[in-house]
C-alpha cells in the first residue's frame, strides 16, 4: 500500500514537471532554486546534484544556507560537475512529501537522479570534503 501511495504521489508531482534548460532555472548566491515545476528536469540534465531541502523559518536551514552558498561558489569556481541546489519545502510541499522528510535541513546527493543521504558536515568545507569523497 505505501508503495502505491508512493508511486501515485510521483506520477503526480512528475506530470506537472515540464522540460526547463538549466538557463531558466532561477539561482541564488550560485545555488539552483528547485520547485516541484523544475526538480525532474533538474535532476536529470545533471549527473551529480547536491540538494537541500529546507524550511525559511528553521533555525538550522539558516544557519546552513550561506555556508551551501560558499560551497557552491567553490565548486563553480573549479567547474566542477556537481551543482548545488536548494527546495524551499514550504513553497514545493509536494517533494517534502515524496521524499518523506522528517527534520530540516535534509540533504539529498542525486547521482544519476539516484538520491542517497548526505551525511557530512554543514560547513563550506565540510560539504566539499563529503563531495569529493562520495564523487
Amino acid at each position: 500500500m505505501k508503495f502505491l501511495i508512493s508511486s501515485l504521489l510521483l506520477l503526480a508531482v512528475t506530470s506537472t514537471l515540464a522540460y526547463v534548460t538549466e538557463e531558466e532555472v532561477p539561482s541564488e548566491d550560485g545555488v539552483l532554486v528547485l520547485t516541484t515545476a523544475n526538480f525532474k528536469a533538474v535532476i536529470e540534465a545533471n549527473d551529480l546534484v547536491l540538494v537541500d531541502f529546507y524550511a525559511p523559518w528553521c533555525g538550522a536551514s539558516i544557519a546552513l544556507t550561506p555556508e551551501f552558498a560558499k560551497a557552491a561558489q567553490f565548486l563553480a569556481e573549479w567547474r566542477s560537475p556537481i551543482k548545488l541546489a536548494k527546495v524551499d519545502v514550504t513553497v514545493s510541499s509536494e517533494l517534502d512529501t515524496y521524499f518523506q522528510l522528517r527534520q530540516y535541513p535534509t540533504l539529498k546527493y542525486f547521482r544519476r537522479g539516484v538520491p542517497f543521504e548526505y551525511n557530512g558536515g554543514y560547513r563550506a568545507a565540510d560539504i566539499i570534503a563529503w563531495l569529493n569523497a562520495v564523487q
